[in-house]
């Protein structure tokens, strides 16, 4: 185009204007050249692309369709009248633009990356994949091409190629936020959690408002057990943020990590911008039942059906909310109600299978459990509550392969402490490998399982056990070859001197042996010096009476130990005299002190520092009556005269009928005929004493 042909001037001083970025001055210069020459295809079309740089997409469409009638051939036109089809969701004319360069230029690098990223659009990702590969043949550090193909790749959940792709935009020295936040994506989900936490800061650095990525740090924090940092970020969150979604999934973490308070205030954040949010009702509800407010929660409960009366999740609340109160028929009928709503909600299937478990309605308790299981399969909640199911009714094997989902359920994942080395996967073939067994749960678990630890060690020679400190001094009096180290806290990181090539907590180890109920290892074998023993029953002085020992309160941090412990006071109201009564408890309330005064029973809570002092006065006694309780595996892996007392529905190491334990062979179980009824068991308590010696009168 010639200087003196009409417009030319102001053609090109309105390029340079667009390419300043000046879009008004741009487009006043445009007109003026399309007023001297008004069937100038290349004017009409550079108004186009100043309507495109405005995001004006429709008048850029119409000029640059105006500009192409007039003159077919004008190739860059072309490209952005593809772009404004695009913004414009008309996929198939983007194409067929882009395909049109392609016939004249087929390595057109612009027109390819634009095919590429409306195959991204519509979703045919492997498409767009192949695209940006074609375009990086081309030019092969070709910024938006990288960035496109690893935002593919993050979709596609390619993450490894994601991060090389994302990487190598900044190898380039482009470091555009949208690089570094899906560098962090990109890391989050190859599980490299320590770098997304890297990148997520930086990008939060110059941009603190982007809730969603303060959110997804947060999670990183979580999978690698940084509870207070994930827990910060969430508070960085803040009233600030008004975006419901991200409110809601960060109300969720909250909840996971076990910050209710902070999810009850995200919550209460969520009803207070949208109040009629049934889902947000129903969600803390559910947050004030674990804080322990159950008639507050029935409340937003009730709220909830009035906003949506179609939504299942709130029956399913209901539910849980009568389970925490034990009304287990009304939690039956609630799940019910929500399956009328919808026959596939796995929430409803799964607690209408534990509230009939409660209610020992076992046939259907085993149909929802696998209804749900056929819903979410993968599910660990599910899984660990048909694990108890399985092990309730005797099948061990089973039982404890679902076992193995304990430590992923909601309420603990984010709380596990990772374990050094690789899984065991397998007892056998790993000769002159160093494996490390890790106690879990309570004393009594430790206590019981120890046994296959025992097993372990016919097979392996380096073998070391994290265990509770009150245990430590008693496994030196146990058969047990493994290297002990004293735990504090489960969820303590543990640090060793030497490599540790395999790992695994200890009631895995019956999944690994593939326990079933007829083959089940002896109980840990423990030898008490003599001499030590005969010192506690001089201590204990009942040389013409037998000696009972005592235990009727477990910790008060058991989930189920309002069901499993008793009163004193009602116990020895049915107690014969003649006994020596001994109190094996360690922590005893200032009542039941007065109770054991007045009954006359022996204290020794004092004298009581470990596990190993209550071994030795349990094995210079004649019976151990207790709860289910670690005394009870205590005195029966010592081989103590042990009775139990088991509520109706019991932990499911002692299964549902029978008073005899698979575990122990001298533990006799005592069980409750209906829930909540101590009386019943007091009585046969009594008789079975009558029985077992000589006939005494009551102690009161």
């Amino acid at each position: 185009m010639s200087s003196n042909d009409p417009g030319a001037i102001e053609y090109r001083l309105a390029r340079l204007r667009l390419k300043e970025g000046d879009l008004q001055s741009a487009f006043e210069l445009a007109h003026r050249a399309i007023e001297k020459d008004p069937h100038n295809g290349l004017f009409i079309g550079l108004l186009g692309e100043i309507c495109y740089s405005a995001e004006a997409w429709t008048d850029a469409r119409s000029f640059l369709e105006l500009a192409l009638r007039i003159n077919p051939n004008l190739w860059d036109l072309l490209l952005f009248l593809g772009h404004s089809y695009r913004k414009l969701d008309q996929p198939d004319e983007a194409t067929r633009c882009y395909q049109r360069i392609l016939l004249g230029s087929p390595r057109h690098l612009e027109a390819l990356m634009g095919l590429g990223n409306v195959s991204r659009d519509l979703g045919h990702l492997q498409d767009a994949l192949d695209y940006y590969g074609q375009c990086l043949d081309i030019e092969p550090e070709h910024t938006a091409c990288l960035v496109n193909r690893g935002l593919c790749n993050l979709e596609l959940e390619k993450f490894e190629d994601a991060v090389e792709d994302l990487k190598a935009c900044l190898k380039n020295h482009t470091k555009p936020a949208i690089v570094i936040k899906n560098l962090a994506r990109a890391f989050s989900g190859s599980k490299d959690y320590l770098s997304a936490i890297e990148y997520f800061r930086t990008h939060l650095e110059d941009t603190p408002e982007d809730h969603l990525a303060r959110y997804q740090l947060a999670c990183c924090h979580a999978e690698l057990k940084q509870v207070k940092d994930a827990v910060s970020q969430l508070d960085s969150i803040g009233a600030s943020c008004i975006d419901l979604p991200i409110l809601r999934q960060a109300a969720t973490l909250r909840y996971r990590l076990g910050n209710y308070a902070g999810a009850k205030m995200m919550l209460s954040q969520i009803i207070a911008i949208d109040p009629n949010d049934a889902v947000a009702h129903v969600d803390l509800a559910l947050t004030l039942r674990v804080l322990g407010s159950i008639d507050e929660a029935f409340e937003y409960t009730l709220i909830a059906l009035r906003l949506d009366p179609t939504l299942a999740m709130i029956h399913v609340a209901r539910a849980l909310l009568f389970i925490s109160k034990e009304q287990f028929s009304e939690a039956s009928r609630e799940c019910e109600l929500a399956l009328a709503i919808d026959n596939e909600s796995f929430d409803a299937h799964a607690n209408l299978a534990f509230a009939q478990l409660q209610l020992l309605e076992l046939e259907s308790a085993a149909v929802h459990f696998q209804r749900a299981l056929a819903i979410k399969s993968e599910n660990a909640d599910i899984q660990y509550n048909y694990a108890l199911f399985l092990l309730l009714t005797g099948r061990l094997r089973d039982g404890f392969r679902y076992y193995e989902s304990r430590w992923q359920r909601t309420e603990i994942r984010y709380l596990s402490m990772q374990l050094p080395g690789r899984p065991l996967a397998a007892i056998h073939n790993l000769q002159d490998k160093t494996i490390f067994i890790c106690a879990e749960q309570g004393f009594g678990d430790s206590i019981q399982f120890l046994r296959y630890l025992n097993e372990l060690e016919k097979h392996h020679r380096h073998t070391f056990l994290g265990v509770q400190k009150a245990l430590v001094r008693l496994l030196k009096y146990t058969s047990l070859r493994s290297s002990i180290i004293p735990i504090n806290d489960f969820f303590d990181e543990f640090i060793f001197d030497i490599p540790i090539d395999y790992s695994c907590r200890l009631l895995s180890l019956p999944h690994l042996f593939e326990s079933e109920q007829e083959s089940l290892p002896p109980p840990l074998g423990i030898q008490l010096p003599s001499e030590s023993v005969e010192l506690w029953k001089r201590i204990v002085g009942a040389k013409q009476k037998p000696a009972i020992g005592l235990v009727w309160q477990g910790s008060k941090t058991h989930l189920n130990d309002k069901n499993r412990s008793i009163s004193l006071e009602s116990l020895c109201n049915y107690l014969p005299g003649g006994f020596a009564y001994v109190s094996l408890q360690k922590e005893i309330s200032d009542e039941d002190l007065q109770v054991m005064d007045r009954f006359k029973i022996k204290n020794f809570r004092d004298e009581l520092t470990d596990f190993m002092d209550t071994a030795l006065l349990c094995k210079a006694l004649d019976l151990v009556i207790t709860v289910d309780t670690s005394v009870a595996h205590l005195a029966g892996s010592l081989g103590v005269q042990t009775w139990v007392l088991l509520p109706r529905v019991p932990d499911w190491r002692w299964g549902l009928s029978g008073d005899v334990s698979a575990w122990y062979p001298t533990v006799k179980l005592l069980r409750q005929s209906a829930a909540k009824d101590w009386n019943e068991v007091f009585l046969r308590l009594k008789e079975e004493l009558h029985r077992r010696f000589d006939s005494r009168e009551p102690i009161r």
